[in-house]
């Protein structure tokens, strides 16, 4: 008489490994999608603010200055609509560099908008800031910044943290990639 066998074979229970995992990576993505469409959004807002960078030096290459607040819709391209810009009154009798904008097609968090600085056009050092997507949330409560320095790179601070700042360093560590 034959022995039947009692068990698994090796190959049902990798079948049954295979289809398990499967199903739990289905399961993931299912529950947390806002988390991979925050990611996504974040990765587009941190590029925009790098393009932005890039276009206020080429302006300024171009013109031997930072764009006043008043030369800064004529000077960057895909603005949506007209930017918000404060007085153009500086340090002592320095023009300065104060808006805030949205860049066609980029969606941000809330009512936010970029917001760029500069104390003295005639400087290299500018500023542009957004507020990220919170990877755990849909809005923006808790959502960490995004602060673009001309000098020093990009970093990302915690909700609240000024764009005037003096040391970002010291404020928000060392600089994202």
């Amino acid at each position: 008489m034959r022995k039947s066998q009692k068990g698994f074979t090796l190959i049902e229970l990798l079948v049954v490994i295979v289809i398990i995992g499967i199903l739990a990576g289905v399961l993931i993505a299912v529950i947390n999608p806002a988390r991979q469409q925050n990611r996504a959004r974040n990765g587009v807002i941190k590029a925009t603010i790098q393009k932005v960078g890039f276009a206020i030096n080429t302006a300024r290459a171009g013109i031997g200055s930072i764009p006043s607040s008043d030369d800064f819709p004529t000077e960057i391209d895909n603005l949506d609509g007209a930017p918000s810009c404060s007085g153009t009154a500086g340090l002592g009798t320095a023009e300065s560099l104060n808006c805030t904008f949205s860049v066609s097609g980029i969606t941000l968090p809330g009512t936010e908008e970029f917001s760029i600085y500069a104390d003295d056009i005639k400087g290299l050092a500018f500023r542009i800031s957004a507020m990220l997507h919170d990877m755990n949330e849909k809005d923006a409560i808790g959502a960490p910044v995004l602060i673009f320095d001309s000098q020093e790179g990009l970093f990302e601070c915690s909700n609240g943290t000024l764009i005037t700042v003096d040391d970002l360093g010291a404020t928000c560590g060392d600089p994202v990639e």
